[in-house]
């Protein structure tokens, strides 16, 4: 089976995927733009969706990212979310069952990803 490819640059999912540490060299990776990024440039949906936001933060984590949330009226542009401190297996199933439970999608406001020499 063919795996999509993005439709607006043509890279292949996993490649796509694969390039998403590249961004945490210059600002953090939203959990919204992981969810826009497989429903609109890849359309996915359901099941689909699910496994490529899974594999999305996982490989983000795998490159030292950490969940952040804005450190509104802090020193910092982000601070270490308090809901997943547990591991990387742990966080990545949380961080899922967290967003599938909102019911709709992740907004800008929610949770990012970024590495600690950021915050």
């Amino acid at each position: 089976m063919k795996q999509p490819t993005d439709k607006y640059y043509g890279i292949p999912m996993d490649e796509w995927i694969i390039r998403l540490p590249e961004d945490l060299k210059q600002d953090a990776v939203a959990l919204w733009h992981l969810v826009a990024g497989g429903r609109d440039s890849f359309d996915l949906d359901s099941t689909e969706l699910v496994e490529f936001v899974r594999k999305s933060i996982q490989v983000l984590l795998e490159h030292g990212a950490l969940p952040v949330v804005a450190d509104i009226g802090g020193n910092n542009d982000w601070r270490l979310s308090d809901a997943y401190q547990t591991g990387t297996g742990d966080t990545v199933d949380a961080i899922l069952a967290d967003w599938l439970n909102l019911g709709c999608d992740p907004d800008i406001g929610g949770l990012w990803f970024s590495l600690p020499e950021r915050f």
